[in-house]
């Protein structure tokens, strides 16, 4: 994902990833897979985090815990082949530029990770 990010036409997001975990050692259909994922990041308040996926059944496991989401419906992705019932709860952008990031230096803390 990280090589995604480097080549978007807004230039390289990662600056604005703190950090980044891949998917081995668990199911990411399975909420405590995003547990974990807290625990790693060392974050007691899942609503601080924001995970992106292009997969409804993804989402709604990380939003079980807490973890707020985004869902890109992404060209030639199968997010669109979902049926509507699936993604109506969700927040859903076409492209990653639908999503608006902020940096607030007065309440932005560095997270103490890995």
């Amino acid at each position: 994902q990280r090589q995604f990010l480097r080549s978007t036409t807004a230039g390289d997001l990662n600056r604005f990833i703190a950090n980044g975990l891949n998917s081995s050692g668990g199911y990411k259909f399975d909420p405590n897979k995003y547990k974990s994922l807290c625990a790693a990041l060392r974050e007691s308040k899942p609503d601080n985090l924001l995970y992106i996926t292009d997969d409804p059944r993804k989402a709604r496991a990380a939003e079980q815990v807490g973890i707020r989401t985004v869902v890109v419906n992404r060209t030639g992705s199968n997010t669109g082949k979902y049926d509507p019932k699936e993604t109506q709860t969700l927040t859903v952008v076409q492209t990653l530029a639908d999503i608006e990031f902020y940096n607030d230096p007065n309440t932005f803390i560095q997270p103490q990770c890995c």
